[in-house]
């Protein structure tokens, strides 16, 4: 149970605090944390007290005596009603009023509470009680104080009169809530407070004359912490997020943000879930940016929704856009990164059945700064189709599309496009051998709006394209008993081995539409095509051979994996894109190799290199050195060369992260990437959270290299090259924020952030 407070007016005599939703921390993480001990699991309210009368009350003492009316016991006092307990040295029990009274030594606990306290009084039949002089500890969670008076009353509510409250562990009062009178409705999982003062360190620091708190995971209207910060772009920064709960299953954010070099700018985010429907609507408003020199009004809308409608129909709808190129860059969004250099806007509705799917598709794009626009889909109509075994060992599939390309620039050429893809296959396999082969036809149909000169003189406006494809691939699986440094290990040898013919056929006469290059790795060397997209399928009669061998120790864990691989090319291949850079005259491709290698469960090396043998040079590196010994504690290298991005662009960047525990309260995340190419740092990073279990700090310096785009109002070279500043967010746990670590959240905050093995290879 964690209590959230917030100490921001929303007027003069009331205040509003909420509860925003926590990221979930994994039980077997969590033992492994700085302030692991804070973790708690939140306790049930008891059984309601209203039900109480109707249980027995269980007694236990040294000594008994009494009469038909009255008893009084003495010595380790022991009762029990139902989920309640009282420990004392003197009880009394009135069996005409239904009355226990206890004093000296008392110890109460209900599952929810457990209180120590001088006197008890307390009515059998409701179940209600009243304790003096009483110290609390909500069980099993965080929260603790005192009272001069705490009532039990029926209904499960909790009164305190004169009492305190803070999530801080015993001995530690960081901070502490002081109030002339608290209600807590352990039904309704909410409490209230009157006359409050919040002290820091026993100084008196706010006022609250009213607020309500949760205390369970339940949310809360009210205003979240503030986050104050400072940059070289925005000047004074802070932002103060108003939480509406707007419904069990709707809430949304409304956050101010104040900049002083350009104003105030309105972020919003609304959030809906239903048995059918997951999405969220994002608008961002400025009415005036004070550092343009025009005074046009600066936005973002964003809105991105999952639907299920039963088990065969779903979608997908996901739509941003910007007032201008530079939005992300200036002003920054929790939607899109300011690395972007377009915004997709999807709309996707499938039906789907055991053996057969439909998918209907439109998808846009709005590019920003001077990136090449590309062609719309309005709409992408696509099938798929599977029957095993039409024949005997046969596999037939079936892939078919209808698309529409649409440009927003009216010289460009637009196309309507219907493939169809049929394939039949022959599967075959076992512990120790994979054989697969297939036969596919690409038979291609377009209708081209060529538009004027010089594109109808090169495309046709009327194309059929007919070319058959056979594949065939195996491998193998060799193992054996190996020995390194004396420790035993079970080595594999898989060999693997492809051959793909697809004849030649011209079609320059079709223009580009979706197709691109395929970025080369040891997997793709195994891939059928060369091109993602269907305006271009390459001619091929290639053989590509490859192995991978992997040491498995005797724990069945993976601890090295090496792949080596090529392509050789039997004959040229003629078909390009738009030039001749993509031809194929060479008589093989460049080598490709990946080295995966577990030292232990801690250190990690990944690295992949394609090597052109025939002219001796590196065409693409990337290396990566990680060290974890645990989930808040990683050290990562990471190294990425491309020296032919294109004619004039190159990739050659050095990068560390680090994400360290100073102290058990005390966590560290830093990263550093520098441009080796250009001889500069791209981006620096460094913060520090400091947390024990009632309160947060966390303190940060960022610097990294804008993507300007050029515009009227401000050209690419009076912007700052670089953005730097500081922030500073601060939370005293149990009144708002989140109580799990931050380290991940932190980590994100990087501009490259985590680059695991996953991601190595973008």
């Amino acid at each position: 149970m964690r209590f959230l407070l917030l100490a921001l007016p929303l007027t003069a005599s009331m205040w509003a605090y909420a509860e925003p939703q926590a990221p979930v921390v994994q039980q077997e993480d969590i033992a492994q944390l700085p302030m692991s001990q804070c973790y708690t699991t939140a306790a049930k309210p008891p059984t309601d007290r209203k039900t109480l009368g109707n249980l027995p009350l269980e007694i236990s003492a040294g000594r008994a005596a009494g009469d038909g009316q009255e008893a009084s016991f003495q010595g380790d006092v022991q009762l029990k009603q139902g989920d309640r307990t009282l420990q004392a040295d003197h009880v009394s029990v009135d069996r005409e009023q239904q009355r226990v009274n206890a004093e000296g030594g008392i110890r109460y606990s209900d599952g929810w509470l457990d209180i120590s306290s001088e006197k008890l009084s307390a009515d059998v039949t409701t179940g209600t009680a009243e304790l003096t002089k009483a110290e609390y500890q909500f069980s099993g969670q965080l929260g603790r104080g005192k009272a001069e008076r705490i009532a039990l009353e029926s209904g499960n509510l909790v009164v305190l009169e004169e009492g305190s409250f803070t999530t801080c562990p015993e001995g530690d009062n960081s901070w502490e809530l002081r109030a002339d009178e608290v209600i807590i409705n352990g039904d309704e999982e909410w409490g209230e407070s009157w006359g409050s003062w919040v002290y820091i360190k026993d100084t008196p620091v706010i006022y609250v004359p009213y607020f309500t708190f949760p205390v369970s995971d339940k949310r809360k209207s009210g205003f979240l912490f503030p986050s104050v910060g400072n940059s070289s772009d925005n000047g004074f920064e802070m932002q103060t997020p108003w939480y509406w709960n707007i419904g069990p299953s709707m809430d949304a954010t409304i956050t101010p943000r104040y900049m002083s070099d350009r104003g105030t700018q309105l972020i919003t985010e609304y959030r809906y879930l239903t048995e059918r429907h997951y999405g969220q609507f994002n608008l961002e408003y400025m009415n005036k940016d004070d550092s343009l020199i025009n005074e046009d009004e600066r936005y973002l809308f964003h809105w991105e929704q999952e639907t299920r409608w039963n088990k065969h129909w779903r979608g997908y709808f996901d739509y941003t856009t910007i007032s201008d190129d530079n939005y992300l860059n200036d002003l920054g969004s929790d939607v899109a990164s300011s690395t972007d250099n377009r915004l997709e806007r999807t709309a996707d509705v499938g039906y789907y059945e055991k053996d057969w799917q439909v998918n209907i598709r439109l998808l846009d794009y709005e590019e920003l700064g001077d990136s090449l626009s590309s062609h719309r889909m309005l709409p992408a109509i696509e099938a798929t189709f599977r029957e095993p075994e039409v024949l005997p060992y046969v596999d037939f599939d079936l892939y078919s599309e209808v698309v529409y390309f649409d440009h927003r620039d009216s010289d460009i050429p637009t196309a309507s496009r219907l493939h169809i893809e049929p394939t039949l296959s022959v599967p075959l396999g076992g512990p120790s051998y994979t054989l697969l082969t297939e036969a596919k036809l690409y038979q291609t149909f377009y209708e081209q709006n060529t538009k004027d000169e010089p594109f109808n003189e090169i495309f046709d406006s009327s194309v059929s394209r007919t070319l058959p494809s056979f594949r065939m691939f195996g491998s193998l699986n060799f193992e054996r008993d190996a020995s390194i440094f004396g420790d035993s290990y079970l080595q594999t040898l898989e060999p693997k081995a492809q051959y793909v013919y697809v004849p030649h056929e011209n079609q320059d006469n079709i223009g580009i539409y979706d197709t691109n290059q395929l970025q080369y790795d040891y997997d793709s060397l195994f891939r059928a095509r060369r091109y993602v997209g269907l305006d271009r399928i390459a001619d091929a009669n290639q053989l590509t051979l490859g192995a991978t061998t992997r040491f498995i120790d005797e724990r069945s864990r993976e601890r090295l994996r090496f792949s080596l691989g090529q392509i050789y090319y039997l004959s040229d291949s003629e078909v390009t894109l738009t030039d001749d850079t993509t031809q194929v005259t060479e008589s093989h491709s460049a080598l490709a190799a990946e080295l995966d290698v577990f030292l232990d469960q801690n250190w990690y090396f990944h690295n992949e290199v394609q090597y052109d043998t025939s002219e001796g040079k590196t065409l693409k590196n990337a290396s990566m050195i990680n060290y974890q010994p645990e989930p808040n504690k990683r050290i990562q290298l990471n190294h990425r060369y491309l020296p032919e991005i294109t004619e004039t662009d190159k990739v050659n960047q050095l990068g560390v992260l680090a994400s360290w525990p100073l102290t058990d309260g005390i966590q560290m995340v830093g990263s550093w990437y520098k441009d080796l190419e250009e001889n500069r740092s791209i981006e620096t990073y460094l913060g520090l959270q400091f947390e024990s279990c009632c309160y947060a700090i966390r303190v940060g310096y960022h610097r990294y290299l804008n993507t300007n785009f050029p515009d009227d109002d401000a050209p690419a070279s009076s912007r700052d090259e670089f953005d730097s500043g500081v922030w500073v967010n601060f939370i005293i746990k149990g009144f708002g924020g989140a109580s799990t670590p931050g380290y991940q959240e932190m980590e994100s905050d990087s501009l490259f952030g985590d680059l695991r093995n996953e991601y190595i290879n973008n």
